[in-house]
């Protein structure tokens, strides 16, 4: 995974579901 600013994650991912799966991770 390479780690990127929420925003731009964001904005890449229109998938709210993905993004909120990803922060998940991170947390």
């Amino acid at each position: 995974m390479v780690p990127v600013p929420n925003l731009d994650l964001e904005m890449k991912l229109p998938n709210r579901s993905k993004a909120d799966g990803i922060e998940n991770l991170a947390r």
